[in-house]
């Protein structure tokens, strides 16, 4: 299993279609916002590859520049799940 930093390109390319299929609109947060953080370097976007394939993603946010993360969104794509891709 491999964990892979992706910029926002990449997350609008590959992720994001799955980020609005995966999280309800009240649990999401606006692109915009997501932009602004990135762009700011408050979060960071991962893809989780297995088997050289994407099996799901995770973004985590920075609190205040303290050293601290917080696992905003972790989501193993439907197709995924049950096969022990999250568990690793």
């Amino acid at each position: 299993m491999k964990l892979i930093r992706v910029d926002l390109e990449e997350f609008k390319d590959k992720l994001l279609n799955h980020y609005y299929e995966i999280f309800p609109e009240e649990e999401r947060k606006p692109l915009s916002r997501i932009e602004y953080m990135y762009q700011k370097e408050m979060v960071e976007i991962i893809e989780i590859i297995d088997i050289n394939m994407i099996k799901g993603f995770m973004m985590l946010t920075k609190i205040h520049n303290e050293g601290h993360l917080i696992l905003d969104y972790f989501a193993i794509f439907p197709q995924y799940r049950n096969q022990g891709v999250g568990t690793k």
